[in-house]
């Protein structure tokens, strides 16, 4: 998944395709229903454990399967952890164990679907201890996850938290790395403070083969050796989801400071990486022509935007109109489109966000499958 982004990017959405529930709202009460059935919320969750479901006015009637997933390929369907059928009372509460494969990381989805009409509704949560739909998500993906990061750890989109250890200066550099998905592959970059949004001189891969939480050595390439600041970057093979922090080649070395959150050598995003203050976007799934989930952050409010889709190249111009939406109150929201009869088949599809009152605008792509 590639995106566009432009300095003036503003975009909000928020519609609900033909039996599938609304996208979670962000917030307290936060609950979903699934069309014609019941509606369920995340009651409790622990850490890398279990996630505990609430589930309200079952009509005992139909059968439903509950599926845990990541945010990311998996979130349209995810892992089978239970059915719901006619032993179970009108209201209950349900828990599940994580899947293996789930653990680490950090924003899951779970989904609710109806056995026969396939109606479904789906919800994302945290996986942290405690965490329940009374909270908000914490969708800007800053950390300081440990007493030993010194407040200059670098949290992923969808993956491992990380940050600098030790240096060695001209000669290795070494990083703790903490909730590694194990199913995913991260390249690691070096270069000089500065060029971190480009890709960097490739130092390693991670493949997950030292487990969740491990600690990890990398040479510093010969060519960064005169250099003062540098920066170390993880980037996901697959999404490009990725994150860099900075250290200085003294003795003793010291952070750098590399943005965007004052306290936190973090960045993170899509491509382009993560800027703090300007709104951008994460394809979250696809459904092959059916309907497409995005994540979007730092909206503005008060913003009415002309949704469309179009072929690859034409970056939605004179698509086809899918919704006509507000920004509401701005700030982080899950949208879900739905993908026009015409573009079936399409192997990759463009969508643009275009404000019916002024000239702000934002286009993506990603693959129709």
């Amino acid at each position: 998944m590639m995106k566009k982004l432009l300095p003036i990017l503003m975009l909000a959405a928020f519609i609900i395709p033909v039996q599938i529930s609304a996208a979670p709202r962000l917030g307290v009460g936060l609950s979903v229903t699934v069309p014609g059935g019941p509606r369920f919320w995340v009651a409790n969750v622990v850490r890398n454990k279990s996630v505990t479901l609430r589930v309200e006015n079952y009509d005992k009637v139909d059968k439903y399967t509950f599926s845990l997933g990541n945010i990311g390929a998996a979130f349209g369907e995810g892992i089978k952890v239970g059915v719901i059928d006619k032993t179970f009372p009108k209201n209950f509460s349900v828990t599940y164990d994580l899947p293996s494969r789930l653990i680490g990381d950090r924003l899951l989805g779970v989904q609710l679907r109806n056995n026969i009409t396939r109606a479904r509704a789906y919800d994302i949560f945290e996986n942290t201890t405690g965490w329940n739909s009374t909270m908000a998500l914490t969708l800007n993906p800053d950390s300081s996850s440990s007493g030993d990061s010194g407040g200059n750890s670098v949290s992923i989109l969808g993956g491992p938290t990380f940050w600098v250890h030790d240096v060695n200066p001209r000669k290795t550099v070494t990083i703790k790395v903490m909730d590694y998905p194990k199913f995913e592959k991260y390249k690691v970059t070096m270069g000089e403070v500065g060029g971190e949004l480009s890709p960097g001189i490739p130092v390693g891969l991670l493949e997950g083969n030292s487990g969740r939480d491990f600690t990890i050595t990398f040479a510093i390439p010969s060519g960064l050796w005169d250099d003062p600041e540098l920066f170390i970057r993880l980037e996901n093979s697959f999404t490009q989801n990725f994150g860099y922090t900075g250290f200085t080649q003294t003795d003793p070395w010291a952070p750098v400071y590399l943005g965007p959150s004052p306290g936190f050598s973090t960045s993170s995003g899509v491509s382009s990486g993560y800027t703090s203050g300007i709104p951008f976007t994460s394809i979250l799934n696809v459904v092959a022509d059916s309907e497409v989930t995005l994540q979007t952050f730092n909206l503005p409010a008060g913003k009415d935007f002309i949704v469309t889709m179009g072929l690859i190249g034409t970056r939605g111009i004179g698509g086809t109109v899918v919704a006509i939406q507000s920004s509401g109150a701005g700030g982080s929201l899950i949208a879900t489109y739905a993908i026009p009869p015409a573009l079936a088949g399409s192997d990759m599809i463009s969508i643009r966000l275009q404000s019916t009152s002024s000239g702000h605008y934002a286009y993506n792509y990603f693959f129709n499958s």
